[in-house]
């Protein structure tokens, strides 16, 4: 568990038999006769999976993101917007570092690129991407970046539109208003543990699902081996090569994960808060050597081809 993240931090695995280990897991799938499954891109077909990694490496990175606030005047001022209050509102400066295309973009996690005209107008330059990676703040609430590390940043307040620039972005009027880690770390605390200390190599595990009875397609599987390989890749990018993913799962064949039917019947009546994970419920440790294998799939994806 990390803390200075806001509400993110903790996803009680030890619900899921990992025995503290588990760090994430989304059961958002990617349908392997989609785009994403496919490897396409804004630009086409032939997109090098930006898609797929927009959507993996947004998901992942809500295991710490985007939820803190700033101190301002003596009071908390939220850097999310509203909904789930897990993505940086758009008025927020949040450049990405280490772009995955080398674009200047704002964060895959929200928030936009701004540019200060220096005549009381900016230009929320256009996301050209869907997959560009991370901010300062991200990266510093990931764990990967020392507070000192982390600039001033600013909010554009009270934003008016006043036209597009083509090819560019849009303009607007605003105030700017600079806000600083030092503020973020007074409204949230400080992030715990700090880089120094904080884990950067995460076990990462694909999961490919076939209807009852099934067999996978080549096709489909290959391409779902090529885009776990191609997300290792653009972690290590977009990270700038201080956090690495490996995509390693053992498991026991001779293991079944047969569901004990009372349980699951009771399970219904729990309010878990969001969607169990498909295979593992919480509180379900159902069989010898569920801790092995649920601990090393720490942040699953979970696909299917129809």
């Amino acid at each position: 568990i990390a803390e200075g993240l806001g509400r993110f931090g903790s996803y009680r695995s030890d619900d899921y038999c990992s025995e503290g280990q588990l760090k994430g897991l989304t059961t958002l799938p990617i349908y392997m006769s989609s785009s994403q499954g496919r490897g396409a891109g804004p630009f086409g077909p032939a997109g090098d999976f930006d898609y797929a990694l927009s959507q993996l490496g947004h998901e992942m990175a809500h295991v710490w993101a985007a939820s803190v606030s700033y101190e301002s005047g003596g009071e908390s001022v939220a850097l999310y917007r509203d909904g789930c209050a897990c993505h940086w509102r758009r008025d927020l400066h949040a450049p990405v570092v280490f772009s995955w295309h080398g674009n200047r973009q704002g964060s895959d996690m929200g928030g936009k690129y701004w540019v200060d005209n220096e005549d009381g107008t900016f230009t929320q330059l256009e996301d050209l991407h869907t997959a560009e990676g991370f901010s300062h703040l991200d990266l510093y609430l990931m764990g990967l970046f020392d507070a000192s590390e982390v600039p001033d940043t600013f909010l554009v307040r009270d934003a008016v539109f006043l036209h597009r620039d083509d090819g560019v972005g849009d303009v607007y009027s605003g105030e700017k208003e600079i806000v600083s880690i030092d503020q973020i770390v007074a409204a949230t605390g400080s992030r715990h543990p700090a880089a120094s200390n904080a884990q950067k190599s995460f076990n990462v595990g694909f999961v490919y699902l076939v209807e009852p009875g099934g067999s996978p397609l080549r096709l489909p599987l290959t391409r779902h081996a090529a885009m776990r390989d191609k997300f290792s890749d653009w972690w290590a990018h977009v990270t700038g090569n201080r956090s690495r993913i490996t995509t390693q799962v053992r498991f026991d064949k001779n293991v079944g994960l047969g569901m004990d039917r009372e349980r699951v019947r009771a399970d219904r009546h729990r309010d878990w808060g969001g969607m169990p994970p498909i295979g593992f419920l919480p509180g379900d440790c159902r069989y010898e050597g569920a801790h092995e294998t649920s601990a090393s799939v720490r942040q699953g994806e979970y696909t299917k081809d129809w």
